[in-house]
């Protein structure tokens, strides 16, 4: 098949990716990164996973938040870039009362290695899901 085009030479305009379209999850998303020996770090957090995490995670370590805050989140970043695949995961927050869709998407740098993920956290009214990975 092939690697897709450049986007900025897409002939087709579903090709091209529009910001604004990403704009109303800005606030659900994370970027965490493999940081060294030490683990992972949340190198951006938006602003809507403060009510998620209790607390603002942008520029911190994971072995620095609360344990019960991160729950599993460092073994499923650490799944998602072993195995260079997508982890879906239905999260029940600390306090039992709040249930979150979790997606962790593996990124990789030019040189072809993943030390990146995407976290993509929604509130849902729906139960948790099993993890599917």
């Amino acid at each position: 098949m092939g690697n897709p085009p450049d986007r900025r030479d897409a002939p087709h305009p579903e090709w091209r990716f529009l910001a604004a379209a990403l704009r109303p999850w800005l606030g659900y998303l994370a970027l965490i990164e493999r940081d060294g020996d030490s683990g992972f770090r949340f190198r951006l957090a938006g602003t809507n996973l403060h009510a998620r995490f209790q607390a603002e995670l942008t520029g911190r370590n994971f072995k620095d938040v609360e344990p019960d805050v991160v729950g599993d989140l460092e073994d499923r970043v650490q799944r998602a870039m072993s195995l260079q695949t997508p982890v879906i995961t239905g999260i029940i927050s600390a306090g039992g009362n709040r249930k979150f869709v979790d997606l962790i998407l593996p990124l990789a740098n030019e040189g072809g290695k993943i030390d990146l993920v995407i976290l993509a956290s929604c509130l849902t009214d729906q139960p948790a899901v099993a993890t599917l990975n």
